[in-house]
């Protein structure tokens, strides 16, 4: 999920209480809320705002453009945050098949029978590229 779009107006400990439960879903938990109020500037209640697990904190009046600036951060996060879970499965994925690949080279290391010197050759260079790509070399 990538955020909760609304406006909704709550009374200080509501506005607290609808974060800390967001915050406990597993669904919703990595969503970052960003509190807007238009009261005065109270360190205590943002305290507690950012104590809940609030990403930020704006008091108004507030500047849109600050606010859509905000807002495009932490998409671009949440965007990032995908990529690198796509990279981690990709790495773990050749990973995964470097490791079985080596078993299969393994296998072939039988002391009872020569090894097909060619056919193991064609493998490592095809192991080596494997490892190569996932270097990024």
């Amino acid at each position: 999920m990538c955020g909760i779009t609304g406006w909704i107006s709550f009374d200080r400990d509501l506005g607290t209480e609808a974060a800390a439960n967001i915050k406990r879903l597993d669904q919703t938990k990595d969503v970052p809320i960003i509190f807007l109020t238009g009261a005065e500037d109270d360190s205590g209640y943002a305290f507690r705002g950012y104590a809940t697990g609030a990403a930020d904190y704006l008091t108004k009046p507030f500047d849109p453009w600050v606010l859509r600036a905000k807002v495009t951060v932490f998409l671009d996060l949440h965007r990032k945050n995908q990529q690198l879970e796509r990279l981690v499965a990709q790495e773990q994925a050749d990973y995964g098949e470097v490791g079985s690949r080596l078993a299969e080279l393994e296998s072939q290391l039988d002391p009872e029978k020569p090894p097909d010197l060619a056919a193991l050759r064609v493998q490592v260079r095809e192991l080596r590229e494997l490892v190569a790509r996932g270097r990024g070399f």
